[in-house]
């Protein structure tokens, strides 16, 4: 779990030029950048000769393998290719892994989205069909907080459902007014909105006390989508929004 910072040791540099590179020493190569805190731990240890080799997925290098013995220890070329065949080992297991995440992903996203399709048929109300789609896309973004607003006459956004870190603070009916919050963005360009950081754009219209309860919150990401009726869609604007 011990994190180096980019461009630090060997591994860095066989990432950035992607391909196998050895040192005899690390602690007297060139090459090779060293934080405070780590060279005082290489210096301690007598393990100073490295092999690294980086970890590609396709072109991309996605990590790196690394061998370590004493310092003076020249890595040879039959040591190169045996590093790089576990490198190249990791690299199927981790893309493996990352098709494997995309398909369960996929799945559950298609079976939520079967549930509230299910919902919407079967005449429940508005809030209980907010619920469900909240609970939704909380479990499937992986977010700490979404909501529902739907667009009231007079341009106003009414909090429908809301869940996650904002669902104590923020209750159902809160209002915000026609303009304000990413979500009325996302309505007024007809399309998704995102942001980095919802608390700092300025392109979004904030209160002070709703910034302040972002901030609290822990809120800086954020995306909304407009939502509208199928028939009604090229005639007026989008008629809510969810945002997470």
């Amino acid at each position: 779990g011990q994190i180096f910072p980019k461009g630090t040791t060997l591994a860095a540099v066989a990432v950035c030029e992607g391909r196998a590179v050895v040192s005899s020493d690390v602690l007297t190569d060139p090459r090779v950048v060293w934080p405070p805190e780590l060279r005082a731990r290489v210096e301690a240890a007598p393990f100073r000769a490295l092999l690294a080799v980086p970890i590609l997925v396709g072109d991309d290098p996605v990590g790196a393998v690394g061998v370590a013995d004493r310092a003076g220890r020249v890595f040879g070329e039959q040591d190169v290719h045996i590093a790089q065949a576990f490198a190249d080992l990791a690299a199927v297991a981790l893309e493996n892994e990352r098709l494997y995440q995309s398909h369960a992903r996929t799945r559950r996203e298609g079976q939520e989205i079967r549930v509230v399709a299910k919902d919407l048929t079967a005449r429940l109300s508005v809030e209980a069909v907010g619920e469900r789609i909240v609970e939704s896309l909380l479990a499937l973004f992986e977010i700490v907080s979404t909501g529902l607003r739907l667009l009231a006459p007079d341009g106003s956004l009414v909090a429908i459902a809301w869940g996650g870190r904002s669902g104590s603070v923020i209750l159902r009916g809160h209002v915000l007014a026609p303009g304000e919050g990413i979500a009325a963005r996302a309505i007024a360009q007809g399309r998704p909105v995102w942001t980095p950081d919802v608390t700092a754009d300025p392109a979004i219209v904030l209160r002070e006390d709703m910034r302040r309860r972002d901030t609290l919150a822990g809120h800086r990401a954020a995306l909304a989508c407009p939502s509208a009726r199928a028939d009604s869609r090229d005639r007026r604007p989008p008629s809510g929004s969810p945002s997470s």
